[in-house]
């Protein structure tokens, strides 16, 4: 993901800050109890939230033999939704519109 802090779009530290740290906190804590993406195949289990500097986000991963859970697909909405967004069972405040970009993140000329 490039930034596109002149547009009003989440940079990838963005991304990564608010975002990637809770998908691999929710994995590593819930990932039994997350649906699987197959039935009869509890090695793939997907994740559908809403994000924080995002829209949402879907997450496909699959539990290896060796304990790993290995990343298959990521899927980020960026459009911002006219009605409130449905809350997640982590809720973390969104950052101001302002604080969005910082000078690592902005476009360099």
């Amino acid at each position: 993901m490039r930034s596109s802090c002149s547009r009003g779009e989440p940079s990838t530290n963005d991304f990564q800050t608010f975002e990637l740290l809770r998908i691999v906190e929710t994995f590593a804590e819930q990932f039994y109890t997350l649906p699987e993406l197959i039935p009869g195949r509890p090695d793939y289990r997907l994740l559908i939230a809403t994000g924080t500097v995002v829209s949402a986000f879907s997450v496909l991963v699959q539990l290896a033999s060796d304990g790993a859970v290995e990343l298959i697909q990521l899927d980020i909405d960026l459009t911002r939704a006219t009605t409130p967004a449905l809350t997640t069972t982590t809720d973390v405040a969104r950052p101001s519109p302002t604080a969005r970009c910082s000078e690592a993140d902005a476009p360099t000329r």
